[in-house]
């Protein structure tokens, strides 16, 4: 066999190994890998929260899957939604963030959403 045939079939065996291994299922391992760095990015983003002034961290929910940072929860105003967003985008291992805070007026009862439960306050409290 000559060499650029040894070559051809050497490149289509790797071809083929690697088509039938984007569909193999994912390892155990990869897995726990993968819910580890989730999990890392998860914490360095609310610390980096919590160090910003600009953020109100207890306010602002943070999910990772798969490197993906959804931002959730209340916020005053746009700068800290922008702020938080910017804040999730620094953090390494971050692929993208999905900034879903909302932004509601500052003292107006009627527009302050009790954290967590997406109910309105209750009259006169």
């Amino acid at each position: 066999m000559r060499a650029s045939s040894r070559m051809t079939a050497l490149a289509a065996l790797f071809a083929a190994r690697a088509a039938f291994a984007a569909d193999a299922p994912v390892s155990l391992g990869a897995r726990v890998r993968g819910a580890v760095s989730d999990t890392r990015i998860t914490a360095a983003t609310k610390l980096r929260l919590f160090r910003d002034s600009r953020t109100p961290a207890l306010d602002i929910g943070v999910e990772t899957h798969g490197g993906v940072v959804t931002l959730s929860g209340t916020v005053t105003s746009l700068d800290a939604k922008m702020a938080a967003g910017e804040d999730a985008k620094k953090v390494s291992g971050v692929g993208s963030v999905l900034n879903q805070l909302e932004v509601v007026g500052e003292g107006s009862a009627e527009e302050i959403i009790v954290r967590g439960t997406g109910e309105r306050p209750l009259e006169g409290g």
